[in-house]
């Protein structure tokens, strides 16, 4: 059995290797989506009503939230073994009101309980790893001392914001809006749908469908397609402008590169995808020419400056790489380095990103790979198994 195979059972691993392969083929049943999952877990906590979620993503980041929840004196409970719940609301306030919840590396949690919290009458103590004090969140910490929404100056990471309107719709609250400049929401209590469905990680479906165009294979990713509400499902429309063969069904995404030899460099404003946009920085590496991802300035609050650790790791299997404040500029190399050693940053996209690099035939070692624990705690496995070795 192949170390990638055995990552399940030896999650304190050091490292991984990664053997050179040659192509990439299968079909991938995605987790559910990290940013749904956490925004539906407070909706239906805060809702009246009890909400059966189904396909929650359990990954470390949610679990710190339901364990916040359940501090915050918010039931839920867990069928079987399966990924879904049960979860009480509480009809608008929580009833703990005295509490200290550590959230680890969830910025999902952090940012949503921050508000959520603040309008609960209680005392509360929000703590996480030191990276998390790190990354900004004091406009989120002025608009709720004000108790009103102001804010000032480009709004980023759009697509999120689009996730929670949409999801905030779904439990019966309709905020009106004036573009990106302002938003009104109603005094209210959000209502249960009854049942709600998580949907597939439209982040994580961007390493399995750019496996499909580096290996000359084909890949199709399941529980994430052309209705989904995720802004990162438009990463497969710059696979396409990339040259890659894109299917699309309502539920599904399928990838394979065709007759082509080689992906085209491509000059992308990453807003619209910005951590899907990681992925493209090591689709660079197969390309014709030399790839522009603009507009990410928000990779260097992440879990890491993603900026400088791409440039980084990139350089390492022999990329020439451009950084600035908001952008990253990838020239590939003529052939790919062998046994690069990638440091991860405990950074769960970074390990992902550069398990792709094996797809270019050369073995490369991934440091840390438990950390993709945060989104995808079987990663390792899946991608094994579409490995064409």
């Amino acid at each position: 059995m192949g170390q990638a195979a055995r990552h399940n059972q030896e999650v304190n691993m050091e490292y991984i290797d990664l053997p050179a392969a040659r192509g990439a083929r299968g079909s991938v049943r995605l987790p559910g989506s990290k940013s749904i999952s956490n925004r539906v877990l407070l909706l239906a906590a805060l809702a009246e009503g009890t909400t059966e979620v189904k396909a929650l993503l359990d990954s470390d980041d949610t679990r710190v939230m339901l364990e916040a929840l359940k501090q915050l004196g918010v039931g839920w409970t867990r069928h079987g073994d399966s990924d879904d719940y049960r979860v009480e609301g509480v009809g608008g306030v929580f009833p703990v009101k005295q509490a200290e919840l550590f959230l680890g590396n969830a910025g999902t949690a952090f940012r949503s309980l921050t508000a959520a919290c603040a309008l609960a009458g209680g005392d509360y103590v929000l703590k996480g790893v030191p990276r998390m004090h790190e990354r900004p969140i004091g406009d989120l910490v002025d608009a709720v001392r004000q108790l009103g929404a102001k804010v000032d100056g480009e709004l980023i990471s759009k697509p999120y914001v689009e996730i929670t309107l949409n999801l905030m719709k779904r439990f019966g609250v309709a905020v009106q809006r004036n573009g990106w400049e302002s938003f009104v929401v109603p005094a209210t209590t959000y209502q249960s749908p009854g049942r709600i469905e998580v949907e597939g990680d439209a982040s994580s479906a961007s390493y399995f469908l750019a496996a499909g165009a580096i290996g000359h294979g084909q890949t199709r990713v399941e529980g994430v397609g052309r209705n989904s509400i995720q802004g990162d499902v438009r990463f497969a429309e710059a696979l396409a402008r990339m040259g890659a063969e894109i299917d699309f069904g309502p539920n599904w995404i399928q990838c394979r590169l065709g007759c082509a030899d080689k992906l085209h460099a491509l000059d992308l404003d990453c807003n619209h995808i910005p951590d899907a946009a990681m992925t493209l920085a090591i689709l660079a590496l197969f390309t014709e020419g030399t790839t522009t991802l603009r507009n990410i300035a928000s990779w260097r609050v992440k879990e890491t400056d993603r900026i400088a650790a791409m440039a980084t790791e990139l350089r390492k299997v022999g990329a020439t790489v451009e950084e600035g404040a908001d952008y990253i500029r990838v020239t590939p190399p003529a052939q790919l380095t062998p046994n690069a050693v990638i440091d991860t940053y405990d950074d769960h996209r970074m390990a992902m990103c550069f398990s792709l690099v094996s797809l270019g035939g050369v073995p490369i070692r991934i440091k840390d790979p438990s950390c993709t624990a945060k989104t995808f705690p079987t990663y390792w496995d899946v991608f094994a198994k579409i490995c064409q070795r």
